[in-house]
Order: C-alpha cells, then sequence, then structure tokens
C-alpha cells in the first residue's frame, strides 16, 4: 500500500505542466508608440524646439538642471516651452502633449530646448494638462533661483492661468522685476560710494 501511494506521488510531480513564460506578466514594460496621425502632422511641422526623437548630443533637461544653470537661461527655457506648447496648441488640429517633463526635454548644444516624448500626446485634447505641467516642472526645480518662481508654478497647478500667454506674461514680469531689484541695488552701492569719495576727499 505503501509503494502505490508513492508510486502515484511520483506520477502526479512527472505529469504537472512546465511553466510558461508569459511576456504581459505584471512588471513587463510594453513599450509605448507614438499615434500614427499625431506622428504624421509632427512631421508635417515646421518648429525647432519639437524633435520626435532626441538628437545626439542632447541631454535632458534634468539632467541640465543638476549640472546647474543660470537663472537667466531657466527663464529662457521656460519661455522656450511656452512658445513650443502655444504652438502646439493653436495648430488646426490642436496637439497636446500630455507629458512634458524634465525628463521629456531635451537641451542641445545651443541651449534650444526641444519637446520630445510624444507617445502620450492626443489631438484636441484638454490644454490645460500642459500648462499643469509646466506649473509642475517650475516647482519640482529645487535650484535657489527657480524658487522665485515657484508662485507662478503654484499658480498654474492652480488653473489660475488659462492660457500660455498669461503665463508667459508672469514669468517675464517676474524676472524683469528681478533685474530691476539688482539694478536699484547696484545705484544704492555707487551713490553710497561716490558719498564716501566726497567725504574722503574734503577731510584729506
Amino acid at each position: 500500500m505503501t509503494q502505490n501511494i508513492s508510486h502515484m506521488s511520483f506520477v502526479f510531480r512527472a505529469e504537472r505542466a512546465p511553466a510558461t513564460h508569459n511576456p504581459h506578466k505584471e512588471g513587463s514594460v510594453i513599450p509605448m508608440e507614438i499615434s500614427p496621425s499625431i506622428r504624421a502632422q509632427l512631421e508635417r511641422i515646421e518648429n525647432e524646439n519639437i524633435a520626435i526623437e532626441p538628437p545626439d548630443g542632447a541631454v535632458t533637461l534634468r539632467d541640465k538642471l543638476g549640472a546647474g544653470v543660470s537663472a537667466e537661461q531657466f527663464v529662457d527655457y521656460l519661455l522656450q516651452l511656452c512658445d513650443v506648447v502655444e504652438f502646439l496648441a493653436t495648430q488646426k488640429s490642436p496637439i497636446v502633449h500630455n507629458d512634458i517633463s524634465a525628463s521629456s526635454l531635451v537641451v542641445c548644444e545651443d541651449d534650444l530646448l526641444k519637446l520630445t516624448k510624444f507617445e502620450q500626446a492626443v489631438s484636441r485634447g484638454d490644454a490645460t494638462v500642459d500648462l499643469r505641467a509646466i506649473g509642475e516642472l517650475i516647482c519640482s526645480t529645487d535650484a535657489k533661483f527657480a524658487k522665485k518662481h515657484h508662485k507662478i508654478g503654484k499658480a498654474c497647478l492652480s488653473g489660475e492661468y488659462e492660457t500660455v500667454d498669461e503665463l508667459r506674461y508672469e514669468i517675464i514680469n517676474r524676472a524683469s522685476a528681478k533685474r530691476k531689484g539688482i539694478y536699484k541695488v547696484t545705484l544704492i552701492v555707487l551713490l553710497l560710494a561716490l558719498i564716501y569719495w566726497r567725504l574722503v576727499r574734503r577731510f584729506l
């Protein structure tokens, strides 16, 4: 009797079906592709800030910011991003990118910003999605100079700006205010230096 049970157990183990590999198991990555209609539209339009595929030698904006950029260059990147988002939104068939981030933006050697990764782009989608994405990009940049723009980023996230033009105006306005502040401080320093020099001359 014991031998029969042992034999049955052996047969059961031997007849188990071998494990098969399922390429669609949880954890496997299925690469996304750009919609054929979006790709065709992108191939027809000409804009230096758009790249279906990242150009050779370009680095992601994330890496560029990590390496360090000036406050003026950061503002320039934001204005370039506003330009390309507005360009896409004003096409005959408007395009919403839907995936704007520091990883989907690349910077070329001449500091030209290019928007890539159009796999999630849609035609005639909700344009405020890209506006909010710009706000999130601003707020997630930890550089000291970028924090001065966090108020603008939070306004984007809250839906305060309805158009890219409104956002662009605020970015330019804040950058100009900063420059005016620098000029004012410089002027005060120069005036104090002049007063000190005159006092020194008087008592010499």
